[in-house]
């Protein structure tokens, strides 16, 4: 999935729609009738040992995917709140705590 990373003028029933026409797109082009020819290998042997999550997925994705399932979501109860820092406004992060994965050293070739 694919989430903002800006700030959106649109209203939030409007972007969950935009969003998961957006995802649609790309799980029609990547996950359907092509990605099964190309994974059927994988796909028989995952059926062959009971595991059928991977093809149902597939056929899935409009029916939970679903722009009113997202918006709804912003009215639901929160189960488990995540806490937010407590680091001040004026904190700013060192360059290396601004990496998930640590690039690795380059050795000059010489």
């Amino acid at each position: 999935m694919q989430h903002a990373v800006l700030p959106t003028q649109l209203p939030l029933r409007r972007f969950y729609e935009e969003l998961v026409r957006t995802q649609d797109v790309l799980n029609r082009k990547q996950l359907g009738w092509r990605a099964m020819r190309d994974t059927a290998g994988i796909t028989l042997r995952l059926l062959a040992h009971g595991q059928t999550n991977f093809v149902r997925m597939l056929w899935k994705f409009g029916g939970v995917y679903t722009a009113g399932r997202l918006h709804g979501d912003h009215g639901r109860e929160v189960r488990y709140p995540l806490r937010l820092p407590e680091a001040s406004a004026a904190m700013k992060p060192s360059r290396a705590e601004l990496y998930v994965h640590h690039p690795t050293a380059v050795a000059a070739h010489g």
